[in-house]
């Protein structure tokens, strides 16, 4: 939704709301425009729910406040297909989003056109200290069809990154 708002320049923040069992929050210029997570099992227990329940609360205010300013710029649809691929890794629970989306537009800036996170894990499973994240990539050239060795290239550079940088392991 932000980004089809043309929002940009916001900062990813883990969320830190007690009825989450994780969760993030996009923030911009000091307020909060988007936090969104896993509701926890204390909260769906209550409720007497048995089932996982995500969440997503809007700050329409703000949005609005925030578009207001925005100038509309249409592109024409690329004619090239884009390509979807997902990581798991582990990490130190100090590592944000925010920083491995860096790390991932540093290591890919032109074909690189998005980096979602669509899991996040912290439990007994894992070794003290660490939570695994998995990551969404799509990437595209807006000039020709990716090949998979180009794709596997660019995913090979990030997961050497996320290793270096971000002391990233990742799982398979």
């Amino acid at each position: 939704m932000l980004s089809r708002l043309n929002i940009k320049d916001f900062v990813v923040e883990d969320s830190t709301d007690a009825n989450l069992s994780y969760g993030l929050q996009y923030v911009k210029n000091g307020k909060t425009l988007v936090s969104f997570g896993a509701v926890g099992k204390a909260a769906l227990k209550l409720a007497d729910v048995d089932k996982e329940v995500f969440y997503a609360d809007f700050n329409f205010d703000v949005l609005l406040n925030t578009v207001r300013k925005n100038k509309i710029v249409y592109q024409e649809i690329s004619k090239y297909p884009a390509v979807n691929r997902d990581l798991s890794m582990l990490i130190d629970k100090s590592v944000t989003f925010q920083q491995l989306k860096q790390i991932a537009i540093k290591t890919e800036r032109k074909l690189l056109k998005d980096v979602n996170v669509f899991d996040v894990y912290e439990g007994d499973k894992l070794p003290a200290g660490k939570k695994s994240y998995a990551l969404s990539f799509v990437i595209q050239d807006e000039e020709k069809t990716l090949t998979d060795k180009t794709i596997d290239g660019i995913m090979q550079k990030l997961i050497y990154n996320f290793g270096k940088e971000a002391g990233a392991e990742i799982r398979k």
